[in-house]
């Protein structure tokens, strides 16, 4: 009403306030007038389905497609026997240029390195990256997952940062075969820091070089703060509880040291910059490609890193109304979900990037962090996820998407009929014996039962190549509904 009075107040047609965004760009039709824009897609979504349900061949590659056409940055972890070969093809087919880490290499410590900030906070950085890094490792043991203790975890920080920041002030970029030597060469003494070994071992010589530049620089104050903490107050942590943090520290920074994890991600000459390619006026496609079924942990690793590599530096990333946005594409996120997931998905929209992942069910993000307060921490995430479509999903995922729905009041009817008995035929005649009713109420109901999804079409000839799945997006309204049914065609 009051956008026609201001319609004829104005004396012709509205004019939107807001100037035209590349963000208003249509990505995915939804069917009828309705479309996924990509300023939907930086408020990022999440793809659920069972194995078999066409969640990556349906609705995952459609917006793949679009945002080839779109030419939109994009960072995929393509982590299935030939997604990276298919995608590369699509790219090109669609005159983008590409970049495909595995093919290529990048060093992931100086990737996370900020120019512009000080060796203190750089330290932080990478001290942050490994504690993610045997997050995600951690997960894939038996027993892993769970809280491994606070105490463990801050004393493992420390060590990291300090070391990191050892061989910053020393004018180094740091590496994980260094920091591993370095730890492992740490006194276990008083005495032994006056032994003539130590004075050739890999830690003195860092922090010979630190103590030089520091002096150089203005610097003492930091060295003093790093060589006391390794010197002085690690060396006094009971030798047990010391080898526990070490190990802890080598668990998540050995499989940087060798094997393809290392000639990937943590390469001493990089064939690549995965941050000046992401920082480009125009970002090319860039494809990770490792198969978690074949390459397990070192998959794991590189997704990590090159995932956790793109957060930071988008983040970074001076923002203008013209800036090309940037999405991050995974599928089975559940092998690498991770506290930078959070951070970023938070924030991202403000940095005209978006997160797309896909998994199997509710209860894969949830296996992943399985106490309270890790259950907590994934409903988070997944409130920063604004789209969410449902495949054929498993029953516990449909009634979580049920719940996100909420109920409504809805009209319920009823009745009986029959008779008492009669004296004669006429009774039965004229129902003077009838003792039928009806009745009417209101109930609170679910808006979509768990069991309508039971039935959706999964792709393949059977289903003539056609997936369907629930659409649901909050702030959007469907037929007076925030959810819509989308059906996609695997052939295009």
């Amino acid at each position: 009403m009051f956008g026609k009075w201001l319609k004829k107040l104005r004396g012709g047609k509205r004019v939107s306030s807001r100037h035209a965004d590349s963000l208003d760009q249509h990505l995915v039709h939804l069917g009828g007038k309705d479309w996924w824009s990509l300023r939907h897609a930086v408020e990022s979504a999440i793809i659920f389905g069972q194995p078999g349900s066409g969640k990556s061949s349906g609705p995952l590659a459609a917006i793949l497609a679009a945002a080839f056409r779109a030419n939109v940055g994009i960072v995929s972890l393509a982590a299935k026997p030939g997604q990276a070969d298919a995608e590369e093809a699509l790219a090109r087919k669609h005159g983008r240029e590409v970049f495909r880490i595995g093919k290529e290499s990048i060093n992931v410590f100086a990737e996370l390195m900020n120019p512009n900030a000080d060796h203190t906070t750089n330290a932080i950085t990478l001290a942050k990256a490994v504690r993610t890094l045997k997050s995600v490792l951690s997960r894939s043991k038996p027993g892993g997952g769970g809280d491994h203790g606070e105490y463990f975890v801050g004393n493992e920080d420390r060590l990291n940062e300090n070391t990191f920041e050892a061989h910053l002030l020393a004018g180094q970029i740091p590496s994980a075969q260094g920091a591993v030597e370095f730890i492992s060469s740490l006194p276990h003494d008083a005495e032994h820091v006056r032994s003539e070994g130590f004075k050739h071992s890999r830690c003195h010589q860092v922090l010979a070089a630190a103590f030089v530049r520091a002096k150089q620089n203005g610097w003492m104050a930091d060295f003093q703060r790093v060589h006391n903490a390794l010197m002085v107050e690690f060396v006094a942590i009971p030798q047990k509880t010391r080898g526990t943090f070490q190990a802890g520290v080598y668990g998540a920074l050995n499989p940087l040291t060798k094997g393809q994890a290392a000639r990937t991600v943590a390469a001493a000459a990089p064939s690549l910059k995965l941050s000046d390619l992401l920082l480009r006026p125009a970002p090319p496609v860039i494809i990770s490609e490792m198969n978690y079924g074949t390459d397990g942990d070192t998959a794991r690793a590189v997704h990590t890193l090159v995932k956790l590599v793109t957060h930071v530096v988008l983040m970074r990333r001076k923002i203008e109304s013209e800036t090309v946005p940037i999405l991050c594409l995974a599928d089975e996120i559940q092998n690498i979900i991770s506290e930078s997931d959070w951070a970023f998905a938070s924030e991202s929209r403000g940095y005209r990037a978006g997160s797309i992942y896909a998994t199997q069910s509710i209860n894969s993000l949830f296996a992943a962090y399985p106490n309270e307060a890790g259950r907590a921490a994934v409903e988070t995430l997944l409130g920063c996820l604004n789209t969410k479509v449902i495949c054929l999903p498993d029953y516990q995922t449909a009634v979580w998407a049920s719940n996100q729905l909420g109920k409504e009041l809805r009209p319920f009817f009823g009745g009986s009929g029959g008779s008492g008995g009669y004296e004669s035929p006429s009774d039965l005649l004229y129902g003077t014996k009838s003792n039928a009713s009806a009745s009417f109420n209101m109930q609170l109901t679910e808006i979509l039962r768990p069991e309508e999804l039971a039935q959706l079409r999964t792709g393949g000839p059977r289903n003539k190549y056609l997936v369907e799945c629930l659409w649901l997006q909050r702030g959007r309204s469907f037929n007076g509904y925030p959810f819509t049914f989308v059906t996609f065609n695997q052939k295009g």
